[in-house]
C-alpha cells in the first residue's frame, strides 16, 4: 500500500484501520471487505486473531 500524506487522509476503517483518501473509497471498502457481519457465525473472518503458539 503505498504511502499516504496525512492531508490526504479522509477516512480511516474502524475495523481494519487501513486509510482512505475518500469516503467513497472506505464504503467501497467496507462492503467488500466487511460485509455480513451480522452473520460472522456462518463465515468466521479471515483476519480473526489466532492465539499465538506456544513458544
Amino acid at each position: 500500500m503505498p504511502y499516504v500524506e496525512y492531508d490526504e487522509i479522509e477516512a480511516i476503517c474502524s475495523e481494519c484501520g487501513r486509510v482512505f483518501r475518500s469516503e467513497e473509497a472506505l464504503v467501497v471498502h467496507k462492503e467488500e471487505s466487511h460485509s455480513g457481519l451480522e452473520a460472522l457465525g456462518s463465515h468466521p473472518s479471515p483476519k480473526r486473531p489466532r492465539s499465538p503458539p506456544s513458544d
